[in-house]
């Protein structure tokens, strides 16, 4: 028998950014910015505790998170606090878990009705879905191509959270 193993990771920072110079500003924070809607891209300049995933979920939106030790996003947070023209912050109602073990995918299958083992990761995809009828994301994949986190957005602390996969 495999186990599946379901384990909380609230510890990351999350940050969202909408508006017409929300990618400039970013830049301008030193973060990278993905091209493309629906992708995602991690800082280059900063790894390990520093490393920033940056999704960019439509074209003016994206969300932010910080590495699990990383302070990279309180350090930019009085830079929006300051309200940059164009830049507008978006409330972050949501918490971050890891679902992993042999029969990931064939449960996210059942729940969500993607392919996850399917995906070309190579091209950093953000994958925009439900799961049991809550808004879900998945946008995070490690060095060595793991896939590792998917996220709930706008949910009021509930037990249905983003995760990792």
């Amino acid at each position: 028998m495999t186990e599946l193993k379901f384990d909380a990771q609230d510890w990351c920072a999350r940050l969202g950014v909408k508006g017409p110079r929300a990618a400039e500003w970013l830049v301008a924070q030193g973060l990278a910015v993905p091209m493309a809607p629906n992708s995602w891209a991690r800082s280059t300049a900063a790894v390990g505790a520093g490393a920033v995933m940056v999704a960019r979920l439509g074209q003016f939106e994206f969300f932010l998170e910080d590495a699990p030790a990383g302070t990279t996003l309180q350090g930019i947070a009085p830079a929006l606090a300051v309200h940059p023209p164009g830049v507008y912050p978006v409330l972050r109602e949501d918490a971050a878990f890891q679902l992993s073990g042999e029969g990931v995918h064939e449960v996210l299958a059942q729940v969500c009705n993607v392919n996850f083992a399917g995906l070309a990761l190579d091209s950093h995809p953000v994958i925009m879905t439900l799961i049991r009828c809550c808004g879900a994301r998945s946008a995070r994949v490690d060095a060595r191509g793991t896939r590792r986190r998917a996220a709930l957005p706008d949910l009021v602390r509930s037990h249905f959270r983003p995760f990792s996969v």
